[in-house]
């Protein structure tokens, strides 16, 4: 009979032991929740104030720009003018050539179809073939021949027609590749006009026919000249180490875009 009494204190004591634990761990468990809400609040309010001081300081930052542009207006308009001239002119030279065109009118050069004495300059020849053309009542040939001997007749190479490189930059007229006598070669546009453009120049293509920039570049080309005029019949020399076989096409060439702007095939 006096067992069951100590059995039943024992128990109590157990669960009163277990209790003891129990409560331990939830008040631990219940302080590492708050120590967590107290960090967790921490953290933002240290986010607010970071935001907010960031905001503050562009604020500052933007309210001292504004008040230094207020009291240095002239300042700040000098630097505004010495930076956009710059800009305009800049802007002028590539834009405004799509809009003027830049017309020239060469003659045929006759001077270098003639053997010119050793004694006569090249401009006196010249002057001397546009006297002739001058006298309709005496044959050309014999004012030549008196004034400077035996013409030489020019022969025609190559030939082609300048065609559209797309629908914007456009090109019509004839390129051909002449020699002209004593190891001078020059090629002639005639009834040309191209778009015109920021530095154009004129190259002779290997490729037959190219339809853009790589076909060009990486191709082969030789640069003959700037482009005189976007209008009209000019002359170009082509140096004598120029070998003529190797290219196949007169290409109009934009340089500081690298935009192909026409394109004549020879034959």
């Amino acid at each position: 009979m006096l067992c069951q009494p100590r059995k039943s204190i024992r128990d109590a004591v157990t669960a009163g032991s277990q209790a003891q634990e129990l409560y331990r761990t939830g008040r631990g468990e219940a302080v590492a929740i708050g120590n967590n809400e107290k960090e967790a609040q921490g953290d933002s309010v240290s986010e607010s104030q970071s935001s907010y001081s960031t905001v503050s300081r562009l604020q500052l930052e933007s309210h001292i720009m504004i008040t230094y542009i207020r009291t240095h207006k002239l300042l700040v308009a000098g630097v505004v003018a010495v930076l956009a001239v710059p800009l305009l002119a800049l802007a002028w030279w590539l834009g405004s050539p799509l809009f003027i065109d830049d017309a020239v009118d060469e003659q045929f050069p006759l001077a270098a179809m003639a053997e010119v004495p050793d004694t006569m300059s090249m401009a006196d020849a010249e002057a001397t073939m546009v006297a002739a053309d001058a006298q309709p009542d005496q044959a050309m040939d014999e004012v030549m021949v008196d004034a400077m001997g035996t013409l030489l007749a020019p022969e025609a190479l190559r030939s082609g027609q300048f065609r559209d490189a797309d629908s914007f930059h456009t090109g019509t007229g004839t390129a051909t590749i002449w020699d002209l006598g004593n190891d001078e070669r020059a090629l002639r546009f005639e009834e040309f006009r191209v778009r015109n453009g920021p530095d154009l120049r004129v190259f002779l293509a290997v490729h037959p026919d190219p339809m853009g920039r790589s076909d060009v570049l990486d191709g082969g080309y030789v640069e003959i000249s700037a482009l005189k005029g976007n209008v009209g019949n000019q002359n170009y020399d082509i140096p004598p180490d120029v070998d003529l076989d190797m290219y196949n096409s007169v290409v109009i060439f934009c340089w500081p875009f690298r935009v192909v702007f026409s394109v004549a095939p020879l034959s």
